[in-house]
């Protein structure tokens, strides 16, 4: 997990089940849900924007890797032992503007640069490959 300092430690899951239980409310969003290959949906984007503008809560970037290797259809469930990363990034406010047509679109445009960014950096920083194709068939 990554601390508001910079720093990274590993956590249980009750330790993240602790933080998510916690009062401030948000919005998280993987890069499976978020993501066509290399291109985020804008569907799945303008309702995590949608749900952070009228909740008034920030979007939580989430990189899940290890979930697929190239050539591995969407909804593959990874073999026993597959290493697989799962990393929390920096919160993403909703943007305020003059319409909430506006914002949405501000928001969902920031929450898709922050969750490519972080997806990008986390896959560097933990050693773990992309898939280099689209998402395939799902299972």
């Amino acid at each position: 997990m990554r601390l508001s300092d910079g720093s990274t430690r590993q956590v249980s899951v009750a330790e993240v089940a602790e933080h998510i239980a916690g009062p401030a409310p948000w919005v998280a969003l993987d890069q499976a849900v978020a993501q066509m290959g290399e291109t985020p949906t804008a569907g799945a984007l303008a309702g995590v924007a949608w749900l952070a503008v009228q909740g008034g809560a920030p979007v939580v970037p989430v990189a899940v890797l290890g979930t697929r290797r190239t050539g591995e259809p969407m909804g593959h469930v990874p073999g026993f032992r597959r290493r697989l990363v799962i990393e929390f990034g920096a919160p993403v406010d909703p943007q305020p503007a003059d319409s909430a047509r506006e914002s949405l679109r501000l928001t969902a445009d920031l929450v898709a640069a922050a969750l490519a960014r972080h997806v990008a950096e986390s896959a560097a920083r933990h050693g773990v490959t992309l898939p280099g194709d689209g998402p395939g068939p799902t299972v």
